[in-house]
């Protein structure tokens, strides 16, 4: 369900908002979906967008904010995680101005794209760790790396 929501969106904005409200609610298959989702915008529009002379300038992005820390599959107490295993598992939420074209929307701020990359990257990262699964795992990877 969550699948066809996203292909309902078309801004990348949102669908990160929502993906990260999904992670705060350890909902982490839905993130993926809204989050990957939303990567796949960013990248079509900047494959066929035009000419950076004939582009808009990038939407500002004026606020950045974590999300909750409330990921429930992880130890609470934080001696039980090793140094080395720890996972940052706060999504970060990306609030923009923006304008009445919606074509606009798009053409967003590296700022902006890093923060959803990063998301997808974490959700798909925690969703690895919770089905201890590699093809996950590198998901993650190529994400992180966008």
């Amino acid at each position: 369900q969550v699948i066809m929501i996203a292909q309902h969106y078309s801004d990348p904005i949102e669908l990160n908002n929502m993906g990260v409200r999904h992670i705060e609610e350890n909902d982490k298959t839905s993130a993926c979906d809204l989050l990957s989702t939303a990567v796949k915008l960013i990248l079509k529009a900047d494959s066929t967008g035009s000419s950076s002379t004939e582009r808009n300038s990038p939407v500002k992005c004026n606020h950045f904010e974590w999300s909750n820390a409330t990921n429930n599959s992880f130890p609470e107490k934080p001696c039980e995680v090793a140094v080395e295993q720890y996972v940052f598992s706060r999504g970060m939420y990306v609030y923009c101005q923006r304008s009445k074209m919606r074509h606009q929307s798009f053409n967003l701020s590296s700022d902006a794209k890093a923060a959803i990359a990063y998301n997808a990257g974490l959700a798909y990262h925690l969703l690895a760790i919770e089905k201890s699964d590699s093809i996950l795992l590198r998901k993650a990877s190529h994400m992180y790396r966008f």
